[in-house]
């Protein structure tokens, strides 16, 4: 029998404290009847730190492309929240400026933050309108231990670092080889895999199924951060990072075999659903160069398929992750893994014809 909790107020002063009320929500240990007023300690935020005098008390732009790819993700994640599409362009220009981020540079090195507090209490107010307050504070406790918690970062570049070895046993020269593997091999004494936990966060996807959507986004943002703040060492939510290993997990592999990533802006020219694959894509980029491109098999989301449709039927543009085969500087294969709506206020302006 379910124990159940009016408690009006519930401060989380630990990461562990998060994980375990997490655990307890999915075993049915606790439940609510309403939506209990929550709040965390110190950990709760996207902490970045960068050392060195060079940094003092600054950021540069190339840092803080990380930071809007984190804004444009807590957008995503509101439009979620909210019933929607995972797009940011649904949103009212009232709700983005109450979701605007706060970055927090402070002295010494550069001591980089963002507070997500008050951005997860609007989220959950979005939320708790579509479902009942144990499934909200589901939802809210996957988006905080997926942004602000450091199990989750440690878990990432562990999977990555498997992902990037893997690769890097088809690159051509040996020297680069051995540049990717020193680079990867700093991981391991950082970077331990809590199954325990992740295995929490797939549970919470079962029985709420936007976790899953809640935690790409998170998985977006952070791919950011790591690309564009660790240029030098990094520490992100108290995990270190030295500068190669971001780079090595962050950064499109090219092997042996002409496999390349062609991420980018493109305009649907049209969708044939009549190919053995099911859904085969034709596309043109802002240069007007076309390229045919299967959904790959990993693109499991109803989501990323509306997006596609949706641009092909407006004629818009949307951002599409690819991964393709090149021979002879011909792409031979392409496959679309994810696919967003355009967003002109990050993307920039469409050139294309």
């Amino acid at each position: 029998m379910a124990e159940t909790s009016l408690t009006p107020q519930i401060h989380l002063e630990t990461e562990d404290d998060a994980w375990d009320f997490l655990r307890n929500l999915l075993d049915e240990e606790i439940s609510f009847e309403e939506l209990p007023k929550f709040t965390f300690g110190d950990w709760a935020k996207i902490d970045i730190y960068i050392p060195g005098a060079k940094y003092n008390s600054s950021i540069t732009p190339y840092m803080m492309k990380g930071w809007v790819e984190v804004q444009r993700s807590v957008y995503r994640s509101y439009s979620i929240a909210q019933g929607g599409r995972a797009e940011g362009r649904s949103l009212t220009d009232d709700e983005k400026e109450k979701l605007e981020i706060i970055v927090e540079v402070k002295g010494g090195s550069s001591d980089q933050a963002v507070d997500i507090q008050a951005i997860l209490e609007k989220i959950a107010d979005k939320l708790v309108g579509n479902m009942g307050p144990t499934e909200t504070l589901i939802a809210i406790m996957t988006i905080v231990l997926t942004y602000g918690g450091a199990s989750v970062v440690k878990t990432w570049l562990s999977n990555r670092k498997e992902v990037k070895l893997a690769e890097i046993e088809a690159l051509k020269t040996k020297e680069t080889v051995r540049s990717h593997t020193a680079a990867l091999a700093t991981i391991a004494q950082v970077a331990g895999v809590d199954r325990d936990r992740m295995r929490l966060i797939e549970d919470a996807s079962q029985k709420v199924p936007l976790v899953a959507s809640l935690e790409a986004e998170a998985d977006t943002a952070r791919e950011a951060l790591v690309k564009h703040l660790t240029k030098g060492d990094a520490r992100i939510n108290g995990v270190e990072i030295k500068s190669e290993a971001g780079k090595a997990v962050t950064s499109s592999t090219r092997v042996e075999s002409g496999e390349t990533r062609l991420d980018g802006l493109y305009k649907i020219r049209k969708v044939d659903t009549t190919v053995a694959t099911g859904f085969r894509v034709h596309l043109s980029d802002q240069q007007g160069k076309e390229l045919v491109g299967d959904v790959a098999e990993v693109m499991t989301t109803i989501d990323d398929r509306r997006v596609i449709q949706d641009a092909e039927w407006s004629k818009v543009p949307l951002f599409l992750q690819i991964n393709a085969k090149e021979r002879r500087g011909r792409v031979t294969e392409a496959f679309i893994v994810r696919a967003r709506s355009y967003d002109p206020q990050t993307d920039g302006s469409w050139q294309g014809q």
